[in-house]
C-alpha cells in the first residue's frame, strides 16, 4: 500500500483553480536477479502502481466561481534494470 500526494493548479483566462489531495493505492511487481560474480549481480523488475480514479475537487481562487471537478486515473507501470555491487565478504 502506498500514498501519493497530488497537487493540481490550472490558470484559465486569468481564473485560478487549485487542488491538493493525498491518495492511497496499491502496487504489485515481479523481478529477478542473477549473480555474475561473488561481488556483482544484475537485476530486472517490473512494478504496477494504481492510485485509483476518484474525482478531485478544484477550489476556485476567485470569489463567485463554482467549484470544479477533475477525474484522474492514476496508474503507472515501471520497469527497472541495473547492476548491484556488493562490498565486503
Amino acid at each position: 500500500m502506498g500514498a501519493r500526494r497530488l497537487l493540481a493548479t490550472t490558470l484559465i483566462l486569468g481564473t485560478a483553480y487549485t487542488a491538493s489531495e493525498t491518495r492511497s493505492g496499491w502496487t504489485i511487481g515481479v523481478g529477478a536477479e542473477y549473480a555474475l560474480t561473488n561481488h556483482l549481480s544484475t537485476f530486472i523488475e517490473y512494478n504496477h502502481y494504481d492510485f485509483g480514479d476518484p474525482g478531485i475537487d478544484l477550489t476556485p481562487q476567485v470569489a463567485g466561481l463554482r467549484r470544479g471537478l477533475v477525474d484522474i486515473d492514476e496508474t503507472t507501470d515501471v520497469v527497472r534494470a541495473g547492476i548491484n555491487l556488493r562490498f565486503g565478504s
